[in-house]
């Protein structure tokens, strides 16, 4: 399914070290130290074609995942329906819910997107490298915490009433994020957004006509423009 390396040794590029820098868990740590923190053979580099499985529910380590190269999509899967909760990109972090939580089924399923490289940092590696960088204990805990207060945005986004105040809600939320001047071009396709919302693309197209006859965003193409920025 996938090739394997090792890291930290002659395989690791200055720009696999430059992209590994994006996460939040190196925030303040100069990437020389890298070495130090991660002996060779700690870290390994995997590398997937598109549409193979990075973690599934059944299938998966007990170590931390960055992403170097590529993307990868986080699923929610069930008998019902399957809800993407996010894309992964360069400096992209996975893996949390497994690392010090002893359950034997992965909350989500991961899915490289492109050819993708990842990291990965083994649970006894990164143990080790905490007692060695305060710094990293602070960025971990940190990212724990942005990751909850996403999960958190999610849940509401997910349970809000009707499929206009999602769809809004998710909108306002992206152009938060990378939006400007008014104007987001969200990362989904439509199709996307249907399990990423939890409601059919009939619904979105409907819901979407009913946000720009009220006033609230104006489409152009792939591109929103965020007319009202209210709740509804």
């Amino acid at each position: 399914m996938f090739r394997t390396e090792h890291l930290w040794g002659d395989f690791l590029t200055e720009s696999q070290k430059c992209v590994l820098m994006l996460s939040p868990l190196f925030s303040g740590i100069d990437k020389h130290e890298l070495g130090e923190l991660f002996p060779d053979g700690t870290v390994t580099v995997k590398t997937l074609k598109k549409g193979d499985a990075v973690f599934t529910e059944n299938d998966f380590s007990r170590s931390l995942g960055i992403i170097l190269k590529g993307d990868a999509v986080v699923e929610k899967r069930s008998p019902e329906k399957t809800v993407i909760m996010s894309t992964l990109e360069a400096g992209g972090t996975f893996g949390m819910a497994a690392i010090f939580y002893e359950k034997d089924v992965y909350p989500t399923a991961i899915t490289a997107a492109s050819r993708t490289d990842i990291a990965f940092i083994a649970k006894d590696a990164l143990k080790a490298a905490f007692k060695k960088e305060p710094k990293l204990v602070e960025n971990y805990i940190c990212l724990l915490s942005q990751k909850i207060h996403f999960l958190n945005k999610k849940i509401e986004t997910l349970s809000s009433r009707g499929g206009s105040y999602k769809l809004y809600s998710y909108l306002l939320e992206e152009y938060v994020r990378h939006g400007e001047n008014g104007k987001v071009t969200p990362e989904y396709n439509m199709s996307e957004l249907s399990k990423l919302l939890g409601i059919g693309r009939t619904t979105i197209y409907r819901e979407l006509e009913e946000l720009s006859k009220n006033g609230f965003i104006k489409k152009e193409g792939k591109t929103f423009t965020i007319l009202r920025e209210e709740k509804l």
